[in-house]
């Protein structure tokens, strides 16, 4: 199941990858191709300001197309827990528009996220979701070496 695990990150992992190399230059352009690829969630922050580190297997997907997935890996297999659109709006807000998700109470919901690159493989996020808050921390899952 492990190698399974793997060779769908890389699998993913490449599609990202061959998605970056289509994305044409622009400011705006640029900064959606920081975003292309897959990231694993590392950490989520309550509103009383403690810090969780995030259960392993838990990813985003920004594709070049304007598309986003979030994905569930586990022992038991890859659930798409949620999927929709983004859009860069500036240099620190982009939007994303669910369109699926197992919650029915995201559905159809747009919802501004502020982000933030603290460096190229890590992503900060804060926003609101049907008034519910959340502060996250991704990081950029890389290919492994061979």
């Amino acid at each position: 199941m492990k190698k399974m695990k793997i060779m769908l990150t890389q699998l993913l992992l490449l599609a990202c990858c061959v998605a970056i190399a289509a994305v044409p230059p622009g400011s705006k352009k640029k900064i959606v191709s920081r975003f292309i690829g897959i990231w694993e969630l590392a950490s989520v922050e309550a509103p009383d300001g403690q810090t969780y580190h995030a259960h392993a297997g838990q990813l985003k997907c920004f594709e070049a197309n304007g598309t986003y997935r979030f994905l569930f890996v586990s022992d038991g297999g890859t659930v798409v827990t949620q999927q929709g659109s983004f859009k860069v709006l500036t240099n620190k807000m982009y939007k994303e528009d669910i369109e699926f998700s197992t919650n029915p109470n995201l559905r159809n919901v747009s919802s501004p996220v502020a982000y933030e690159f603290v460096n190229e493989d890590t992503l900060q996020l804060r926003g609101s979701v049907n008034n519910v808050p959340f502060r996250e921390k991704w990081v950029r899952v890389k290919m492994p070496a061979m």
